[in-house]
């Protein structure tokens, strides 16, 4: 069985790919996911709802999450992740700048956050800097009450 660390680099190599392209053609990204199946194999998560005008960045974000603490409850991932578009202040600097922000869980716990800063999008002069991982809270495989 892959470990956290493979899955997580799965993920990764998965969802940042299209959430890189995203930013250079469009200078931002619709929150996306994906989950390691059972099997092992990289599944991207899909909209229930059809596209509405009334969306928003948070409302998004919190139905992937339900669907995913969906899939975790019922034993049909072993590790998810999820992307979004937003603005941080990377370590040793002050000023905030657009960031892609991969959170990332295990099914035996483990979570961290790959923050991957960009200047200059949209357009092929995007610069994507120096990814840094922190670690993060779990909020998809929750312990059992």
């Amino acid at each position: 069985m892959a470990s956290p660390v493979d899955d997580f680099e799965m993920l990764a190599n998965r969802i940042l790919v299209f959430a890189k392209q995203a930013i250079i053609e469009d200078g931002f990204l619709i929150p996306i996911s994906a989950v390691v199946s059972p099997a092992g194999e990289v599944v991207p998560i899909r909209r229930i709802q059809p596209p509405d005008e009334k969306d928003t960045a948070s409302s998004l974000v919190d139905e992937l999450l339900g669907i995913l603490r969906s899939l975790a409850r019922d034993r049909q991932a072993r590790a998810v992740a999820w992307c979004i578009d937003m603005r941080v202040v990377p370590p040793g600097t002050t000023e905030k700048t657009d960031a892609l922000v991969l959170f990332r869980e295990s099914s035996n716990g483990e979570a961290s956050v790959l923050l991957t800063p960009y200047y200059g999008a949209p357009g092929p002069a995007t610069v994507f800097a120096e990814t840094y991982t922190q670690p993060n809270q779990p909020q998809i495989f929750l312990p059992s009450k």
